[in-house]
């Protein structure tokens, strides 16, 4: 059971998980978020004019959209949030405090602004990921280079920080050199298991991005 939750919450739910949205969701989003940036100038925003609601395509005149929205957007945003922690909480990752409890400012934060607590120190080192393969009958191995600090087999990747709550163990390192022209650069493939198949779809679409990511010593709650 989820229980209620604040304005804060539900922003940070909907920025880092707005993959989880229903298409009426974010078709209501944009909607109030467009309105909201119109609304700054109310000399050009006009929401009866046909020719406007035309060029800014994210304006909604569907009732269904708008009945969302009849509370206003912030309850609009808590309610969105909710049914999200409600159906896929176990794919949410809530960076709060090991202090404090207190939600961190971003997904990928390391030191609380509430009571300055730090748990930078289980961050061993910074992966950035390029690729990605699975052979058959073996693990998915990550492919990429470690940008700085040093880690071992037995040490967690932090895929929250690409809005995937998995922090899976990494069961193998192997190494490969990469070269192109004139470069060359030695790529790290690390062997993970315990990341299941809809993480994957999320996965496969980020895995081309050069995102960086943490390597850490123990698993976070």
């Amino acid at each position: 059971m989820v229980h209620s939750i604040d304005i804060e919450t539900a922003h940070y739910i909907i920025n880092y998980y707005a993959h989880l949205m229903t298409d009426q969701e974010q078709t209501a989003l944009k909607h109030a978020s467009t309105s909201s940036m119109l609304q700054l100038n109310q000399s050009i925003f006009q929401d009866t004019n046909p020719a406007y609601k035309q060029k800014y395509d994210w304006i909604s005149d569907d009732p269904a959209i708008l009945s969302l929205l009849a509370n206003g957007s912030d309850a609009f945003r808590i309610s969105a949030a909710t049914r999200i922690l409600q159906e896929h909480h176990h794919r949410i990752f809530i960076n709060s405090c090991p202090r404090c409890s207190q939600l961190a400012r971003t997904i990928a934060a390391r030191q609380c602004r509430h009571c300055g607590h730090s748990w930078h120190d289980n961050t061993l080192a910074r992966f950035k990921l390029r690729n990605y393969f699975r052979p058959d009958n073996k693990p998915l191995f990550l492919l990429g280079e470690v940008m700085k600090g040093d880690f071992q087999k037995g040490h967690y990747i932090d895929l929250t920080m690409l809005h995937i709550n998995a922090q899976p163990r990494i069961e193998q390192v192997e190494f490969s050199l990469h070269r192109q022209q004139d470069n060359t650069w030695e790529n790290i493939a690390l062997g993970i298991s315990d990341i299941s198949e809809e993480d994957l779809v999320l996965l496969k679409k980020v895995a081309h991005q050069d995102r960086m990511i943490d390597i850490i010593r123990q698993r976070r709650a």
